[in-house]
């Protein structure tokens, strides 16, 4: 028996064994077999008459017609046409077939991506050079008494859905729901983008609309206050200047009641939308505007509800102030595996498994660089910070890629997300001094997976 799609025996698709003036062709349309036997009666068997024809498949079938020219092979002879009417069928059927998988690979990823289920799944790095200046760097001699120098307390590297690295230092281990401190604004961020889905808000319509206090600022809008840039004068400095810190006097004396009334109470410095201008109060006002997104009674499972629960994030504790509002700017604790979790859904635009739970309109806005009319060093997104600019020069980490982004927080706490590496990368630390690069953690992270390539 000659294999399909061969010219054996004369047969362009190939001929099963042979019965006395009968051949079996056979058909290979993609992956199905699709046989059919008749009679020759002539010497070229598509030419047959048509009452032959009409015992072939509907697509098989061509006028009947005789041989211009032939193309011998033992006993029987196809025309040039009867081979292209043989093979257009096929060619069709292959055709389509391809085309609806390449379809449903685009449309449906999620079929082809790894994602974790109550676990992460798990492939370690093996040990290399690479990796090991890695470990150097983030995990040096720990100084308790003086709290110098680098402290990492967790550092966990996602890689495609898998867990390739994961280590723990100080009292921090793999079920400690650490402090995220301003992460939190990011993790509010992204809770804000299911609601959006949900059509709760617009990012044009004004924060007086959800939160009645800021009816005294009625021209600064949602957008605004993702942008840190609701033009309010706010002094975001921590312990190196704390008499004159409004976060400081947001989050540990006279407003720590009533943090976002707090934040409403202060003076309009600029227009809004037009100057960053780093706030954690900004982030606390989002957090009550949200509880008028979404009702009182909805608001305090909300970010349960909406993001941790489809995420499978079961660590999580946020606290509120004495209103019952969400620290929204500082106070979410997890772990780093759950943390991870909010990393790979922005790392993969949104989507969790087949279900898309932000928006792309959303992450597009989040992952946007904020154009800002003062000069700043940072590359301030919607509420996550980018390694681009607006003016398109070089971000803030020039050895990691342009499409690279970070939820960051007092103290070294890091999520980077770098899509084009298909990276996820949480860093807790209790860093005091400044000593910590963010720059340099990424590109020895990124050595040490490339390491991995080369083993």
């Amino acid at each position: 028996m000659s294999s399909p799609l061969s010219f054996g025996d004369g047969c362009v698709t190939g001929f099963g064994a042979r019965e006395e003036g009968v051949a079996a062709r056979t058909i290979i349309c993609g992956s199905e077999f699709i046989r059919e036997r008749f009679h020759r009666r002539c010497r070229c068997v598509v030419c047959a008459s048509a009452s032959r024809m009409n015992s072939l498949p509907q697509e098989g079938r061509v006028p009947p017609m005789m041989p211009r020219r032939s193309r011998r092979s033992g006993n029987t002879m196809r025309c040039h046409q009867c081979l292209l009417g043989f093979l257009a069928p096929c060619i069709r059927d292959l055709f389509m077939r391809r085309l609806l998988f390449i379809f449903l690979l685009l449309a449906c990823p999620a079929f082809a991506d790894t994602w974790p289920d109550d676990q992460w799944p798990a492939q370690p790095l093996p040990p290399s050079a690479a990796l090991k200046d890695l470990e150097a760097y983030a995990f040096p001699s720990r100084d308790e008494q003086t709290h110098q120098g680098i402290r990492t307390d967790a550092l966990l590297i996602i890689r495609n859905g898998k867990v390739v690295y994961e280590r723990y230092a100080g009292v921090t281990h793999a079920q400690t729901p650490h402090l995220t401190w301003s992460i939190s604004k990011s993790i509010l961020a992204t809770v804000l983008g299911v609601a959006f889905g949900e059509g709760r808000f617009k990012l044009d319509h004004p924060v007086a609309n959800y939160y009645a206090p800021f009816k005294t600022h009625p021209d600064i809008k949602i957008q605004d206050l993702l942008h840190w840039a609701s033009g309010l004068d706010w002094q975001e400095d921590y312990e190196y200047a704390p008499l004159n810190s409004s976060v400081v006097a947001m989050l540990y004396t006279r407003g720590r009641d009533d943090m976002a009334r707090f934040t409403a109470e202060h003076k309009v410095a600029s227009a809004s939308g037009t100057s960053y201008r780093y706030s954690s109060g900004d982030s606390t006002v989002l957090a009550a505007a949200l509880k008028g997104m979404v009702g009182d009674t909805a608001y305090p499972d909300y970010p349960w509800t909406a993001l941790f629960d489809p995420l499978g994030i079961k660590s999580a504790v946020w606290e509120t102030d004495a209103t019952g509002t969400f620290v929204g700017s500082s106070y979410a604790y997890m772990t780093a595996r759950d943390l991870a979790r909010i990393g790979l859904l922005m790392q993969r635009g949104g989507r969790w498994q087949d279900r898309r739970l932000l928006p792309k309109a959303w992450v597009d806005f989040n992952l946007s660089p904020f154009k800002s009319l003062t000069l700043t060093h940072e590359a301030p997104g919607g509420h996550w910070w980018l390694n681009k600019t607006a003016d398109e020069k070089a971000g803030p980490w020039p050895d990691a890629p342009p499409d690279t982004f970070a939820a960051l927080g007092h103290w070294g706490q890091a999520l980077y997300v770098i899509p084009s590496a298909g990276l996820v990368i949480v860093r807790y630390a209790d860093d005091r001094d400044g000593t910590y690069d963010h720059d340099r953690l990424l590109k020895l992270v990124l050595g040490a997976v490339a390491g991995e390539g080369a083993q």
